[in-house]
C-alpha cells in the first residue's frame, strides 16, 4: 500500500529571513517548510509531492533554495507548479526533485497534472486500464466556497471532467492551492485539498482571511482495494 506525503503552497524566497510579503502577521516560509521537511523525514512513507507554489515570486534563486531545502529529504519527491511558480525557472533549478507525467506504485499509477495547462486534451490519454489512479494537481477542481479562490480554481474545469470520465479509473483528486483542509466528491471520485506549509485560511470567505500560520500536511495511503486513507496534520508549536 503505497503511502504519499502532500505538501503545498510553501511560497518560498530566496532568503530564509524573508516575511511572506501578503500576509497580515509576521510569517516566515522558508522556515516553515524547513520545520516541516524535518518533521516528515520521521514519517515512514514512499514518495513526497508537493503541489505548487514552492516559491512566492517565482524567481530563480527561490527554487534553488527549496532545492536545498529539499536536498536531505530521504524520499524521492515530485514538485507540480502552482499559479505563483515560474515553470521554467522551476523545471531548472530543481536539481532533485522528479517531475514525471505519471509513475506507478503498486497497483495504484500516479498522475501528476500541471493544472496550468489543464486545457491538454490527452493529458490522460493512454493510461493503461484496471490500475487505480490518483491524480495530483495544484488548482482545485471542484468549488471550495470562497468567492475569491473559487474564480482562481482548475482552468477548463468543465473539459477536465468531461476527460476524466473517458481515461483511466480515477480514485481520487490531491490538490493545493487553497491553503485549507478541503474534501468534496464530483462523479465518484473523492478530491481532498491539503493545507498549506506558509499560511491557513479560513474557510468560505469572500476575500482572503488568514486563520493561522501553523504549517500543515497531508497523509494518504492508497489501499490495495482502490480506497483511500487520508489524514491532515499540523505542526506542533
Amino acid at each position: 500500500m503505497p503511502r504519499i506525503l502532500q505538501i503545498s503552497d510553501c511560497h518560498c524566497y530566496a532568503e530564509d529571513g524573508r516575511k511572506l510579503a501578503w500576509a497580515d502577521r509576521d510569517v516566515y516560509p522558508n522556515r516553515n517548510l524547513r520545520a516541516v521537511l524535518r518533521r516528515l523525514s520521521t514519517v515512514p512513507a514512499d514518495r513526497l509531492v508537493i503541489t505548487g507554489d514552492l516559491a512566492d515570486d517565482g524567481s530563480s534563486a527561490a527554487y534553488r533554495r527549496v532545492d536545498q531545502l529539499l536536498a536531505d529529504f530521504p524520499l524521492p519527491a515530485y514538485a507540480l507548479p502552482g499559479n505563483h511558480d515560474s515553470y521554467e525557472k522551476m523545471g531548472a533549478a530543481l536539481k532533485i526533485v522528479g517531475t514525471p507525467r505519471q509513475i506507478k506504485l503498486g497497483n495504484w499509477r500516479l498522475v501528476f497534472l500541471d493544472s496550468n495547462r489543464a486545457a491538454d486534451p490527452v493529458f490522460l490519454a493512454g493510461l493503461p486500464p484496471n490500475e487505480h489512479i490518483a491524480l495530483f494537481m495544484h488548482h482545485h477542481p471542484v468549488p471550495v466556497g470562497s468567492a475569491f479562490l473559487d474564480d482562481l480554481g482548475l482552468p477548463a474545469a468543465e473539459e477536465f471532467w468531461e476527460q476524466a470520465e473517458k481515461f483511466g479509473d480515477i480514485k481520487a483528486v490531491f490538490h493545493g492551492h487553497v491553503h485549507q483542509e478541503f474534501e468534496a466528491v464530483k462523479k465518484g471520485v473523492k478530491i481532498y485539498g491539503a493545507p498549506a506549509t506558509s499560511i491557513q485560511g479560513l474557510p468560505e470567505q469572500s476575500t482572503l482571511k488568514i486563520e493561522h500560520a501553523i504549517p500543515g500536511w497531508r497523509e494518504i495511503t492508497l489501499q490495495d482495494d482502490g480506497t483511500v486513507k487520508t489524514e491532515v496534520f499540523y505542526l506542533e508549536a
